[in-house]
């Protein structure tokens, strides 16, 4: 069984299409977690296999990931944040890997530093960026039942914690979606960041203009220095990780209703001369410019 998890904050209609190709598919579950906002927008989808659920208005993405994941009872598992083409959808479900996420091209000197970056993080945090954009990531059965048991798919999503796992990449058009950013943990990162130097730099400069410096208290002076700049390079790894997957921690958006057998509209209907529109690569560019 695949599992298919859509949150949907904005944009509502880019996802009729998608959603569309895939209702009464056969060993496909579709969960999309829709603000109340998005659901005129959104239109009535008709399937078996769809399951709207509706969350209040001001939900973050995330939340509703988090709060989809208790639908969810085995099989592999994708993520969408945002919508793409059915034929970039059947490359992710139909490769023969363990995580799939959306190619990131990177080549010579750029390719170099995200290298080294990732052994960074490995050296420093003991995590590692998946191998792609997450804005849709795909789980292999045998790696979802493990995501299952924890109680933060939306953290799991965006950072690689797997070890002799294979991942791969798909070809996905249009922008990636930006994370949320925690920005009083990055300022707190920053301000301790600036005290651990101000104190080694000032212990320092103090000891050494009134007292007698000798080897002792010089190595002790170093070992206080190098503590200071430890910590600040440790912080400051930390706030451009966290700038990169976002904020870790997301709590569960509040549903407004429970999923029932049949999908819904506000009023029920839908202007049947209304066409479904193709996704091109400027409607998925438009998801952050929306909330910008």
């Amino acid at each position: 069984m695949l599992n298919v998890v859509i949150p949907i904050v904005y944009g509502g209609k880019r996802y009729r299409k998608m959603l569309n190709s895939l209702s009464n598919s056969k060993n496909i579950n579709v969960y999309v977690g829709v603000c109340s906002s998005q659901l005129k927008e959104l239109g009535f989808i008709e399937g078996e296999n769809i399951y709207i659920i509706e969350y209040q208005d001001g939900s973050n993405r995330e939340e509703i990931i988090n709060a989809l994941q208790k639908y969810i009872s085995e099989g592999s598992i994708i993520i969408l944040r945002k919508p793409i083409k059915e034929s970039e959808f059947n490359k992710f479900v139909n490769m023969d890997k363990d995580i799939v996420t959306c190619r990131k091209e990177s080549a010579g000197v750029k390719a170099f530093f995200d290298n080294l970056w990732q052994k960074i993080l490995k050296l420093c945090l003991g995590v590692r960026l998946y191998e792609g954009d997450t804005s849709v990531i795909y789980f292999a059965e045998d790696i979802s039942s493990v995501i299952l048991g924890s109680n933060n798919l939306s953290y799991n999503s965006r950072v690689d914690r797997w070890k002799g796992i294979e991942q791969g990449t798909v070809v996905v058009e249009g922008e990636k979606v930006k994370t949320d950013i925690d920005t009083k943990l990055n300022l707190r990162n920053i301000i301790i960041s600036i005290v651990s130097i101000i104190i080694g730099v000032v212990v320092t400069t103090t000891v050494c203009l009134f007292a007698n410096v000798n080897i002792v208290v010089g190595l002790l002076l170093f070992c206080l220095d190098v503590i200071c700049v430890f910590v600040a390079g440790i912080l400051m790894i930390m706030t451009a990780f966290n700038n990169t997957v976002g904020k870790k921690k997301f709590g569960f958006a509040a549903e407004v209703e429970s999923p029932q057998e049949e999908n819904y509209l506000e009023d029920g209907s839908i202007d049947e001369n209304e066409e479904d529109e193709e996704i091109t690569e400027e409607d998925l560019q438009t998801d952050d410019e929306e909330l910008n």
